[in-house]
């Protein structure tokens, strides 16, 4: 979902509900699967993404990870031995 679009001239968040070409927003992406990332302004590699449209192979949208939002108990968090099994990740 948009939460809001940053307005160039006056630096400020408005609500919108759509982003065009090259505008700058904040945005919540819901996932199927747990992503692994730090937030941006602890790691820049693993706090940033891009979008890829799976159809075109084009580049949709990018961005920067400011935070999680609260789990909303739909995938529970993988425990050290889980996650071991899995892909071998101490």
């Amino acid at each position: 979902s948009i939460e809001s679009r940053l307005d160039i001239q006056g630096m400020e968040h408005k609500a919108a509900d759509q982003l065009a070409l090259n505008d700058i927003g904040i945005v919540q992406i819901d996932v199927s699967r747990a992503l692994y990332f730090d937030p941006y302004r602890d790691n820049r590699l693993t706090g940033a993404f891009i979008l890829i449209d799976p159809l075109t192979n084009g580049t949709v949208g990018a961005g920067m990870i400011l935070r999680a939002v609260e789990n909303k108990g739909k995938v529970s968090p993988l425990t050290a031995e889980e996650r071991y099994a899995r892909n071998g990740h101490h």
